[in-house]
């Protein structure tokens, strides 16, 4: 993964975006099994509540392809 300025890595599936309240997985899916990428970022308040403004889930067939959406994504947000 490319070292990015706004995203730290807190594990080897987990990286946060403190300035825009985002939080990127990448794993494997709990019913599929396959290599995924789980993404919320952005909050909207709805009655005092925060809720993530943008939810991505996506699966893949490899590893390989989940690292790259994850990386492309981050890079670009």
């Amino acid at each position: 993964m490319t070292k990015l300025k706004c995203w730290k890595k807190i594990s080897d599936t987990k990286y946060i975006n403190k300035k825009r309240k985002g939080v990127l997985y990448i794993g494997k899916g709990i019913s599929s099994g396959k290599p995924d990428v789980s993404i919320t970022i952005d909050t909207v308040k709805i009655d005092g509540a925060e809720f993530p403004e943008t939810n991505i889930y996506e699966e893949f067939k490899t590893k390989h392809q989940s690292l790259a959406f994850a990386n492309k994504y981050m890079k670009k947000h």
